[in-house]
């Protein structure tokens, strides 16, 4: 599978570090990290200047990991996911 921004939720598998997914300002309401391998694997997420706009670290469940109000982001770079697994981004 490839990041894919063509539908709802935003579904990316896969670490692009310095290279935007999407350029442009949106506005992101949810982000999930799901099916990752194990506890403690890590997704972060940056916009085009560098600035982290999520981090999360997998559970000692495998649960999906949630992180709520990210708000405004000028470009979206998925800088690191571990594990195999997903980030969600729900956008408004």
């Amino acid at each position: 599978m490839a990041n894919d921004i063509s539908g709802r939720p935003w579904v990316l598998d896969t670490a692009t570090p310095g290279v935007p997914v999407f350029k442009s300002w949106t506005k992101i309401a949810h982000c999930e990290f799901a099916n990752y391998a194990a506890q403690g694997n890590q997704v972060i997420l940056r916009d085009m200047n560098g600035r982290v706009v999520w981090e999360a670290k997998g559970a000692g469940d495998l649960s999906n990991v949630k992180g709520f109000k990210v708000g405004w982001v000028q470009g979206l770079i998925p800088d690191t996911i571990e594990g195999g697994g997903l980030v969600l981004i729900y956008v408004e």
